[in-house]
């Protein structure tokens, strides 16, 4: 095999001849044609931006090729992948150049190259704070930064420079999102992180006002009430002093002093301090003592005397079941009605004291009293219980049971003792027919005897002027008086009830009983 080969060749078809070495030649090969493409042109490559900029910048690259030519870029050298468009967007130093290749497969030469240099960007500033960003109105923070030397600083408040900050310390004490920018001499920056600035809004000063007086006693309160401000606490003072835990809106004052007040917000910002409200205390009495004078068990119709311990310049108002008595202001109290009773004692300023203690009075009932009568010379008691008799206010020994036989004349009573030792007596009952005559023998007679309220007194003779007549019923009540002047005396009772009576006649000193009858 015979190779052929042309460093330039021109486009046409192409025969060979193979010749021997004795001369002879073969025939012609077949003809073969030769196209000859033409080579592109070679990319001129401009720069958009400048070919020097900082780290994180970029150049714009142009390659100007023949139209139907694509480009391929490269870096040093190297092909850079996929970097076959006709602009490049250089973010890296070197030397970039570029080839054109035409549809037939051509290239050109290579690319007058452009040099790029990527200047590093300084160190990311780092601000520090010195104390909390987030505060109330009318404080401040101090910012810092903290960058590499010799580099420019400048401040920014939500993106926009603060003009004239260009030093490392930011005294800052409005809301907002703050960094720094440091720049080389060669123009490269670095921003750093926001600082985020929050100023929280002050609570406006509120009123303070009290709910009644400011002069209280001991014991007692006034409450004090701030003025109401949305979304806010309060902190409250005695005499410059915070009350710990203390933080609505009402503060009811026990203490003497000057109070004051601020409003709260949620961020913690604090207002200015109130108007002060003094408040005085006045001592209240010492609380009264009560003593009594019998026992507060006692019967109906009895008494106990309540009496409190001494003081001096005190009024004083007792009260039964919590309701005041009325009249009752003196310091010591009858008591005779059950219930629980209590004092209050108030000095000249208006300041009280209750009793230590309460006094609780029983008041037990008494028995009905019971009521006698007399058959004969036997009397008789009603109700139940123990009894005793007495004759003219003298007990009659061994007298215990409802019945008693009349020796003596007299005024006879009863009592009787229930279960709580609580006694009733009888209305008095006089007896005058002890020992009294029979009519037979007596100096008067009586007739009709029964009868119906209306008989005739007999004398056996004349009266004297001492002469005179009694008419008792069985109780012994005095029905009738009257002086006797004539021999006859009618007595008329009709309106007496019927039972029997006792008539008795005095005359010339000798004293004459008998029984008289009244039916209907």
């Amino acid at each position: 095999m015979v190779r052929l080969s042309w460093v330039q060749a021109d486009n046409g078809d192409y025969t060979v001849v193979a010749t021997d070495g004795i001369g002879c030649s073969s025939l012609p090969s077949d003809p073969l044609n030769v196209s000859v493409d033409p080579l592109p042109a070679v990319p001129v490559l401009t720069a958009l931006d400048a070919t020097t900029f900082c780290e994180g910048g970029s150049a714009v690259l142009i390659a100007t090729a023949d139209a139907d030519a694509t480009v391929q870029w490269s870096l040093n050298g190297v092909e850079i992948i996929g970097a076959d468009a006709m602009a490049l967007v250089a973010t890296a130093s070197g030397e970039y150049s570029a080839i054109a290749t035409s549809d037939a497969g051509c290239s050109s030469a290579v690319a007058q190259s452009v040099l790029v240099t990527v200047q590093p960007a300084p160190a990311e500033p780092v601000i520090t704070a010195s104390g909390a960003t987030q505060f109330c109105a009318g404080e401040s923070v101090e910012l810092q930064a903290t960058a590499e030397a010799g580099l420019q600083i400048q401040w920014t408040l939500d993106g926009v420079a603060i003009d004239g900050e260009a030093s490392e310390i930011l005294n800052v004490s409005t809301s907002g999102s703050y960094a720094v920018i440091v720049t080389d001499a060669n123009g490269c920056s670095a921003t750093s992180t926001i600082a985020t600035v929050i100023s929280s809004p002050v609570p406006y000063v509120v009123s303070l006002t009290a709910a009644g007086s400011t002069s209280i006693c001991e014991g007692s309160s006034v409450d004090l009430q701030a003025g109401i401000a949305p979304g806010i606490s309060y902190t409250w003072y005695l005499d410059g002093a915070e009350l710990s835990g203390v933080t609505s809106q009402t503060l009811a004052a026990t203490a003497a002093g000057t109070y004051t007040v601020v409003a709260v917000s949620a961020e913690g910002c604090t207002s200015g301090s109130s108007s002060s409200i003094t408040v005085t205390v006045t001592a209240a009495p010492d609380a009264p003592q009560i003593t009594l004078t019998e026992s507060p068990v006692f019967c109906e119709g009895s008494s106990t005397t309540l009496v409190a311990s001494a003081g001096t310049g005190l009024t004083y108002v007792w009260s039964l079941n919590g309701t005041p008595i009325a009249g009752a202001t003196a310091s010591q109290y009858t008591a005779t009605t059950a219930g629980t009773y209590s004092l209050t004692v108030s000095n000249s300023s208006g300041c009280s004291a209750n009793a230590l203690t309460e006094v609780e009075v029983v008041v037990n009932s008494l028995p009905d009293a019971p009521v006698v009568s007399l058959d004969f010379d036997v009397l008789s008691a009603t109700g139940p219980g123990a009894f005793q008799w007495f004759l003219n206010g003298t007990a009659v020994s061994g007298a215990t049971s409802n019945e008693l036989s009349a020796t003596s004349n007299g005024v006879y009573t009863v009592s009787t003792t229930n279960a709580n030792g609580c006694s009733a007596t009888s209305e008095p009952f006089t007896v005058s027919t002890v020992g009294m005559a029979e009519a037979s023998g007596s100096v008067f007679a009586v007739f009709p005897n029964p009868n119906n309220g209306q008989f005739i007194i007999q004398l056996v003779q004349a009266p004297n002027t001492t002469a005179y007549y009694t008419l008792h019923d069985a109780t012994g009540r005095l029905v009738q008086q009257q002086n006797l002047t004539n021999v006859s005396t009618t007595v008329n009772v009709a309106d007496a009830r019927t039972g029997m009576y006792f008539l008795q006649v005095v005359q010339n000193g000798v004293t004459r009983t008998e029984r008289v009858v009244i039916g209907q």
